[in-house]
């Protein structure tokens, strides 16, 4: 592992504790110790397979992420706070994104998901404020509570058509996203999802929708149409929708 002004910041990789009987090292964890804030390029190697809780939070200088050919895991708060980020492409060998893990990373233009990525846990990207597209890869599967809360800058969202389960407060405050199409496997939106979404327009619901919560679409003054399913035309969430909403119907009821 290399880091720019690493005399500073070092890098440690930390062999997890095994669980095998013969007590094996376990995988690599990766952690940044001393003077964070000299830390500007990481070069994760190849041998690493997690960025540890908490790893690399704060610091502040960290403009680029390289390497981790083999990282599986971003653990909690990973790389929180790192406000100098502005671009990130995730290893297709990345699986979890943790909670908090780029949370208030306030620079953060863009991320490129890796196709492997199956969870992304609470808060992973909230008050990244310059973020302005996400598109999920269809092995996502799990987007937590808070996950995009307040990324006043999103414009464009696209769910994989993989996602069975879309947290609560997941896109709050996303003040600039106009509209969002729910896939085919997502059977419930929560409460707040989107609430404070002020210049939402258009949301189209998936076939696959059976209950959405009343409160999903709070203070969403701008939304007046909402694509139901007609096989979900008497369904009893059509009724909780925003008045002010238009709902249509799309398909056939048979589907």
């Amino acid at each position: 592992m290399r880091a720019a002004g690493w005399a500073a910041a070092v890098l440690v990789a930390v062999a997890a504790a095994a669980e095998a009987a013969d007590s094996r090292p376990g995988p690599e964890i990766l952690y940044c110790q001393g003077a964070r804030d000299a830390l500007e390029v990481l070069e994760i190697g190849d041998g690493v397979v997690i960025v540890g809780r908490f790893g690399f939070s704060g610091c502040h200088a960290l403009r680029e992420i390289r390497g981790g050919a083999a990282l599986q895991s971003i653990r909690g708060y990973g790389f929180s706070g790192c406000g100098a980020l502005e671009e990130v492409d995730l290893p297709e060998s990345l699986r979890l994104i943790g909670r908090g893990a780029f949370q208030q990373c306030r620079g953060l233009r863009r991320v490129g998901f890796g196709e492997a990525v199956e969870k992304i846990w609470w808060s992973a990207f909230r008050e990244c404020g310059e973020l302005e597209r996400v598109e999920l890869p269809d092995r996502v599967e799990y987007v937590g509570n808070h996950a995009f809360r307040d990324c006043t800058a999103l414009r464009e969202v696209r769910l994989g058509a993989g996602l069975a389960y879309l947290g609560a407060h997941a896109f709050e405050g996303c003040t600039a996203l106009k509209e969002v199409t729910l896939p085919d496997g997502l059977s419930r939106l929560r409460s707040e999802t989107f609430r404070g979404c002020r210049a939402l327009e258009c949301v189209t619901l998936g076939r696959g929708i059976g209950k959405v919560s009343g409160r999903a679409f709070l203070e969403c003054p701008a939304l007046r149409t909402v694509r139901v399913p007609a096989s979900k035309a008497k369904a009893r969430f059509v009724q909780d929708l925003p008045p002010q909403a238009r709902v249509e119907f799309y398909g056939e009821e048979g589907e």
